[in-house]
């Protein structure tokens, strides 16, 4: 961010937006507040919109991978027999990032996505039908909405028929019997349905919907479109960042208070244990001074200071000794 403002220059005369999604790396209270201070206005994207609203995405990044796929391949072809390590990213994407970053690819993405020059209508009705699937009710909204009935002026025996199936029937277009002498205008009359005003497809065969999403486990809040350097909104994150790092802090001292127990317990374990004597002079291992070597007799598998035995190996205790004797 300081970066962005050294370079930019926001002033209060002339305050600059800079457009961001939610990432929890964009929504630190320090860059929040520092973006404030200097006059920067920072927006974040709707959820789950970054590939009509990114302009980076738009028509950066799209060339950029073209640029580098053909530079990893040209390395390939003047390398033959060597394998392309991370050593070697670093020199392509310095041959190929110039290539995308170009001012008439940044300038292009803020326009297909509306942003610059600004244009609400961008994105027309056909973009957003792949999410009608997925389309949930509000939680607060009343469920009295229903899908549309088709409204029919003849027979009411159309109306009670299933529309969740394709049809043939008459009642869903105009069927006029052929003329002939022999029918009456009566019959005539009988014989015609008339068609319905509006007609859509979705009247025969609904569109498929997404099953009610399952509550999510991850702990993710949801986030939405928000000025977050806006005071209700900063501090509302400032809240929701300081309740995670208390939660957080709590969990560490638990932790280490349960550390501290288990380091107890094993004290407490090797204390009740017996000193270990020497065999020969009856010093015990607690006052061993540092560096001073034990021995272990062959027989009894018990300790001595080796400065007390003759040094000879395997070593076997004056016990042991006298016993086989």
């Amino acid at each position: 961010m300081e970066h962005f403002v050294f370079h930019v220059r926001p002033s209060r005369e002339n305050p600059v937006l800079l457009l961001l999604d939610n990432h929890e790396s964009h929504l630190a209270i320090k860059t929040i507040n520092f973006a404030k201070e200097n006059n920067v206005i920072m927006l974040s994207f709707p959820p789950h919109c970054s590939h009509r609203l990114q302009p980076l995405d738009r028509s950066v990044y799209g060339p950029f991978k073209k640029y580098l796929s053909n530079s990893q391949a040209a390395w390939l072809r003047n390398n033959p027999g060597k394998s392309m390590t991370i050593y070697d990213i670093p020199s392509l994407v310095r041959d190929a990032l110039p290539q995308a970053l170009t001012p008439i690819n940044i300038m292009k993405g803020f326009k297909v996505s509306g942003i610059e020059p600004y244009n609400r209508d961008i994105f027309t009705d056909d973009e957003f039908l792949p999410a009608g699937v997925t389309d949930q009710p509000l939680p607060n909204a009343e469920s009295s909405a229903t899908s549309p009935v088709l409204q029919l002026s003849g027979s009411s025996n159309a109306n009670s028929q299933d529309m969740s199936q394709p049809s043939t029937s008459s009642a869903h277009c105009e069927q006029v019997i052929p003329e002939n002498d022999s029918l009456s205008p009566k019959n005539k009359q009988e014989h015609t349905i008339q068609e319905p005003k509006e007609f859509s497809p979705e009247f025969v065969r609904p569109f498929p919907k997404a099953e009610q999403r399952k509550p999510s486990t991850r702990g993710r809040k949801k986030r939405k479109s928000a000025v977050l350097t806006d005071t209700p909104e900063k501090d509302e994150l400032e809240a929701e960042q300081n309740s995670r790092k208390s939660k957080k802090t709590k969990e560490i001292q638990k932790k280490k208070v349960e550390k501290a127990k288990r380091k107890v317990m094993v004290e407490s374990d090797d204390s009740s244990d017996e000193e270990c004597f020497c065999l020969v002079c009856t010093e015990p291992f607690s006052r061993s001074k540092p560096k001073e070597k034990w021995i272990k007799c062959f027989h009894c598998e018990f300790w001595s200071y080796e400065a007390c035995t003759d040094g000879g190996f395997p070593y076997i205790c004056h016990n042991c000794d006298s016993d086989e004797d």
